[in-house]
């Protein structure tokens, strides 16, 4: 009898072990993808801005619009990698947090799990999009906009890894509560 239950503990935690790489190693895969999306984005706007720098068209927004070419100027002035690395890492952190609290507080599984994709991001991808790009926007100095952007790919591809790596480690508050008191109750 007690062999049986450890073999079967064992399995279910093999499972769970399985299930928890598996899971991880997605959130991992789709972390590179956005951050290589994100920093060739960027790199790629470097290269148009000083060619379109380059041209008299763009010697005349300088003139007329100094203060948003400053604006450019200083988010490619960034070293734009480490950049992309960090708004990603915010971003990680930030659906990490939001899928903690909404597992526990039952969020996830009335605003998350039956809705469509358009349901999810209003409900998910934009608050924690919104963060990200305040939290960014606030640490390197940049305008809301290339922030906002930079956080909407990031947020777009990491959310639903992050709510699946959440929802395979915690359980939500009422299994919490009903093990508690049927430890209470068995006392």
């Amino acid at each position: 009898m007690k062999e049986a239950f450890f073999n079967w503990l064992r399995q279910d935690l093999r499972k769970w072990l399985l299930s928890l790489a598996k899971d991880l190693a997605s959130l991992f895969m789709f972390f590179v993808v956005s951050v290589a999306i994100c920093a060739g984005l960027l790199y790629i706007l470097k290269a148009l801005w000083f060619t379109y720098t380059a041209t008299p068209t763009g010697e005349r927004f300088i003139m007329h619009f100094g203060s948003r070419a400053d604006a450019i100027e200083r988010l490619l002035t960034q070293r734009l990698f480490f950049l992309s690395l960090y708004v990603n890492v915010t971003a990680v952190k930030v659906c990490l947090v939001g899928a903690v609290a909404g597992r526990l507080f039952f969020l996830v599984r009335y605003l998350y799990e039956y809705r469509g994709f358009w349901g999810r991001m209003l409900f998910w991808g934009l608050p924690c999009a919104t963060f990200t790009a305040y939290i960014t926007s606030v640490s390197y100095d940049l305008d809301r906009i290339p922030a906002s952007v930079l956080s909407a790919i990031s947020i777009l591809l990491l959310l639903n890894p992050c709510i699946r790596l959440v929802s395979g480690l915690l359980p939500e508050i009422k299994a919490i509560w009903g093990s508690i008191s049927s430890l209470i109750q068995k006392e």
